[in-house]
């Protein structure tokens, strides 16, 4: 339902990779979960029980990435439908606490456990950020990846807000114009 799940999708949609979303139990389930299929979303399912049962039900393969921004529950769900050898990316964790870590599901199953953050990344490979640009930005332009964002009444709460949380701020701007002739 992030703004980063919602080109997760469409992204694996391109290379036509089956993805498995989870998204909390809330009243407009079936809205979000509607658009999420819209956008390429393979199985869209709320965040609640046991995720394997699941995909043993649907008789979908068990996953080789996952890719958690919520963390607590959320990050232990998402390492117990691993395949072994398969790789955990957690890059938030909205618990606001100290999340249990799935050492089980490291041990036994010999997940690859990843943080990522975004400004660390940007920091440490300046030219990663131009490549991921043009990569993304003729997708984007071709109306292949489309986000539905928050949008604050005024720009100074949107920053106000990332401030409280020591958010980095990456502000992206796309013109209605032609890049390629700027």
């Amino acid at each position: 339902e992030s703004v980063v799940g919602q080109a997760v999708i469409q992204l694996c949609s391109i290379l036509q990779i089956k993805t498995i979303n989870l998204i909390d139990d809330r009243e407009d389930f079936d809205e979000l979960a509607d658009v999420l299929t819209a956008k390429g979303a393979t199985h869209v399912w709320k965040n609640t029980g046991s995720v394997l049962d699941r995909i043993r039900r649907s008789r979908a393969m068990l996953p080789r990435l996952g890719i958690d921004a919520k963390g607590g529950d959320t990050l232990r769900r998402v390492a117990e439908t691993l395949r072994p050898d398969s790789t955990l990316v957690s890059y938030g964790s909205s618990t606001q606490k100290v999340d249990p870590f799935p050492f089980a599901a490291l041990l036994y199953q010999n997940l690859e456990i990843r943080g990522f953050w975004l400004y660390k990344w940007l920091k440490d490979h300046p030219e990663g950020f131009d490549q991921m640009t043009h990569l993304l930005l003729p997708l984007v332009e071709d109306e292949k990846i489309h986000v539905e964002t928050s949008r604050w009444e005024r720009l100074e709460e949107s920053f106000e807000a990332m401030l409280k949380v020591r958010m980095p701020i990456v502000l992206l701007v796309f013109a209605e114009r032609d890049l390629g002739k700027a």
